[in-house]
């Protein structure tokens, strides 16, 4: 049989994905998008890259066999197709949910899950009717929705997200499958769509995902095949709905304010007909003109004037997200310097996220334009619409700071796949009838479909997805820096919901000596909270005081300025009755009011009477005293001490009631 000519093509391609996931297993650190392989049990990461590959040489070189026909009359039809997967869908979400959700809203209001709501509190309320483009917007208005539901239903917030990842994940596969069934003519083409649809990493969003990304993805997807029809039939109540249901999209999240030049370039098209100037405008070379310099030169204004992000100090743990929303273009001081806008570190990450997207899309595309770009209609509206709005999401998120780093903000950055996995319909759409084509197509977006399966795999159980965020976590903090702690915490504590045991420590020491190279000494805030979380293991569960001690000495010699380190060393020694060192602790506590003003006179108050300090213990009363005249026990310790009780019998005295 003759070789066609897009052999070569879909080799390099091919081939170079597969190695992408060949790089998840030889450095499952820095490959976060595609290692998911790496913590699978054996044989499967030997199996599947091996059933890929052999997949892959089967589109090389197909067997000259004609593919089966279909029945010219499907048993269901498209509607009945895509309510049935749904709802099989709707089940796998159900009943195969991933193990642990510590992404998102997961992380930010994990302790809020198990409420349970009468009625919506007012602060709730606002957020309702409110338009709030800050990059917390889309939360501020779908958490107190989420809050009706659970007043409404009597469910807990937490099943109240379930149900919407349900809900919205069998609304997102019924409205793919029939825009899929109905738009293309292909029966195979259709399965491979509907194949690649479902099986996307993104889809993990819908399993017991604890985010408002579900209503994000499918409100999207909604839209775009609305513009679609729009953009056929130009119809006025299409037009009505899509102007309604972009509304809606903003304010669920407002980066779908870039859904707007896709719907000014289908509105204008209606008029080219009477208007030449806008046939020119209809084409990428005006789409670069006139829809994206205009977006990048707000974009800088924003950027330079606004913002002033170039020069931003990046860090977010003790800001909030609207003062720094993009990637500073400067590195700002240790140790965040290691990721700006520019640098290696944040390309590489964006490379990864975009594997994520849809990784037998992606190979299709490729192969489709180096081989049929000419096949292509790339001036028609519908790309030109999809396409520069996917182009406009990817520049936009690219500048973005990731909020909790982004392998832990995948669902954000994952948005691109949406408008991704509709373009890559339309420009296979002209080429349906290439049955070539389809016979290297099917294997090939099954290979990948079988690489994008281990993402779903890991996340289903914990052991895989306590080894997958300890690398996350490790790679975090080499790069990103913040956040890589309660990454790491969660890593290993996900296996430990109750008492750790020693395994916890063993895996947590074994990460401190990893990343101890790395750490910045006098000036590593991160790592001095990885070490702090080691000696309170060693303190309160171990019993361990001395090597609770080394923990603590550690982390202030990494993380001076940190006042929660000090006050666990002042308690440690404390513990073994090193009471002088623990009152020179207590007065630095002081100093600096941790962890209240009242809290910490009380404190040196007692570390100074164990100490044998009556003289400042007796200074430390007075001055409690002044402030909080009403606490009667402190009261009596200080009345004590000015009528010469024995210290022994204050002491005993403050432990009986202090």
């Amino acid at each position: 049989m003759k070789r066609s000519t897009i052999d070569r093509p879909l080799l390099f391609t091919g081939l170079g994905f597969l190695s992408l996931y060949g790089f998840g297993l030889a450095d499952p650190y820095h490959w976060w998008g595609t290692h998911f392989l790496y913590f699978l049990p054996a044989p499967f990461p030997y199996l599947i890259p091996c059933l890929s590959l052999g997949l892959i040489l089967l589109a090389l070189f197909p067997p000259p066999v004609t593919l089966p026909a279909f029945p010219s009359k499907p048993p269901l039809s498209a509607l009945g197709w895509a309510s049935l997967l749904a709802v099989t869908m709707g089940i796998l979400f159900a009943y195969f949910p991933i193990a642990k959700d510590i992404y998102g809203d997961a992380m930010i209001i994990g302790q809020s899950l198990d409420t349970k709501f009468d009625a919506i509190p007012e602060a709730y309320r606002q957020g309702l009717w409110a338009l709030d483009l800050s990059p917390s917007g889309g939360r501020r208005t779908t958490i107190p929705i989420f809050v009706f539901f659970s007043a409404l239903t009597g469910g807990s917030l937490k099943e109240i997200f379930i149900w919407t990842g349900i809900i919205c994940g069998m609304g997102f596969v019924m409205t793919w499958c029939l825009w899929i069934l109905n738009f293309l003519q292909s029966t195979w083409w259709k399965l491979i769509f509907t194949g690649i649809g479902i099986s996307a990493p993104f889809m993990q969003v819908f399993y017991g995902h604890m985010e408002f990304y579900p209503i994000v993805y499918w409100m999207q997807l909604g839209w775009f095949i609305l513009l679609l029809s729009y953009i056929r039939r130009g119809k006025a109540v299409e037009l009505a709905g899509l102007t309604i249901l972009g509304l809606l999209c903003i304010k669920v999240h407002p980066t779908s304010l870039l859904l707007l030049p896709a719907l000014f370039l289908s509105v204008l098209s209606k008029y080219a007909h009477k208007q030449p100037w806008i046939t020119s405008l209809l084409s990428w070379k005006g789409v670069l003109i006139f829809v994206f310099l205009p977006v990048i030169l707000a974009g800088a204004v924003l950027y330079f004037f606004v913002f002033e992000s170039y020069q931003d100090s990046r860090g977010l743990e003790h800001s909030t997200a609207f003062e720094h929303v993009f990637l500073p273009l400067l590195s700002p001081d240790p140790p965040l310097d290691r990721y700006n806008l520019l640098s290696f570190n944040h390309f590489f990450d964006f490379l990864n996220v975009i594997l994520l997207w849809s990784p037998p899309a992606l190979v299709l595309l490729v192969v489709i334009i180096l081989k049929y770009k000419n096949m292509i209609r790339w001036n028609s509206v519908p790309v030109l619409a999809i396409g520069s709005t996917l182009l406009l999401y990817s520049l936009f998120l690219f500048m973005i700071n990731p909020l909790l780093s982004m392998p832990m903000d995948w669902d954000l950055f994952s948005i691109p796949a949406i408008p991704l996995l509709v373009l890559t319909v339309l420009v296979v759409e002209p080429l349906q009838k290439e049955e070539l084509l389809i016979r290297k197509a099917l294997p090939v977006s099954l290979a990948f479909i079988l690489l994008s399966l281990p993402v779903f795999a890991v996340n289903s159980s914990l052991h895989p997805l306590s080894r997958r965020l300890e690398h996350m976590g490790i790679h975090i903090f080499k790069t990103y820096y913040e956040w890589a702690e309660t990454t790491l915490h969660s890593a290993v504590g996900i296996l430990h919901p109750e008492t750790p045991t020693e395994d916890y420590i063993i895996r947590k020491l074994n990460i401190t000596d990893h990343l101890r190279p790395y750490a910045l000494q006098g000036n590593d805030t991160v790592f001095g909270v990885i070490l702090l979380d080691n000696g309170i293991y060693y303190m309160n569960i171990a019993n361990d005081y001395p090597r609770a001690k080394e923990q603590f000495l550690e982390a202030l010699h990494f993380s001076p300025d940190n006042p929660n380190i000090l006050l666990k060393l002042m308690e440690v020694n404390f513990r073994l009755k090193n009471f002088d060192e623990a009152y020179r602790q207590a007065e630095e506590l002081l100093k600096l009011s941790y962890p209240s003003e009242r809290k910490a006179l009380r404190i040196a108050i007692h570390c100074a009477l164990e100490a044998g300090e009556a003289i400042a213990a007796s200074r430390h009363c007075q001055a409690y005293t002044r402030k909080y005249p009403e606490d009667t026990f402190i009261r009596s310790i200080y009345e004590g001490l000015s009528n010469d009780i024995p210290p022994d019998s204050l002491k005993q005295l403050f432990r009986s009631g202090g």
